[in-house]
């Protein structure tokens, strides 16, 4: 039987703050060791900072988030 270890992220984020809060996640992920994880789980709205304002705050497919 093989085991999946699972890390969850939770942080606070920052409203309307998509680069601090992209800065805050890949300090984080950085801090993982390899092979320490085999699934990630972000929060909804992550990379956007939450915002009730999502079309001025989104990412393109082409963007930083989906890289």
């Amino acid at each position: 039987m093989h085991s999946l270890k699972v890390t969850l992220f939770q942080p606070d984020v920052i409203w309307h703050g998509r680069d601090a809060n992209l800065a805050k996640y890949t300090e984080m992920l950085a801090a993982l060791h390899r092979g320490s994880t085999d699934l990630i789980i972000l929060p909804e709205m992550f990379s956007t900072g939450f915002t009730m304002e999502a079309g001025p705050n989104a990412d393109s497919p082409e963007g930083i988030s989906f890289s």
